[in-house]
């Protein structure tokens, strides 16, 4: 099985290098959106020039393109229907030096806000 190198920072920077084009159009269409601002303007006949007709959450350079990490799931599905295994890259960075410390606030948590931190932690949410 071939391999797709996938690096996560901001964003999801996935190396196309090798993928067939049909292939690529088919991720591209699945981060590709309605815009129902534009579609909502013209039903009601005002201008939608302003307004894109389609919302793309990608972005392309040379031989990789940028997703939102909100997407791993569908880059996940997307890599198994071309049959690529995926090797994931983890580039997110933690100001503190101690990556396993919560930083320092002001405010005294509550226990349930307490539990929601180590939820969050536990489940690498916004990081």
């Amino acid at each position: 099985m071939q391999h797709l190198h996938v690096t996560v920072d901001s964003r999801l920077r996935v190396d196309l290098r090798g993928v067939p084009d049909d292939a690529i159009e088919l991720l591209k269409a699945d981060f590709t959106h309605k815009n129902p601002a534009h579609f909502k303007l013209k039903s009601m006949n005002l201008p939608s020039y302003k307004e894109p007709a389609v919302i793309r959450t990608w972005r392309g350079a040379p031989g990789v393109i940028l997703l939102p990490r909100g997407g791993t799931q569908r880059v996940r599905e997307w890599a198994a229907s071309i049959g690529r295994e995926i090797w994931w890259h983890d580039e997110r960075t933690c100001p503190d030096p101690d990556p396993n410390l919560f930083p320092q606030h002001r405010v005294n948590l509550y226990d349930y806000q307490e539990a929601m931190v180590e939820l969050a932690l536990e489940g690498e949410q916004g990081l």
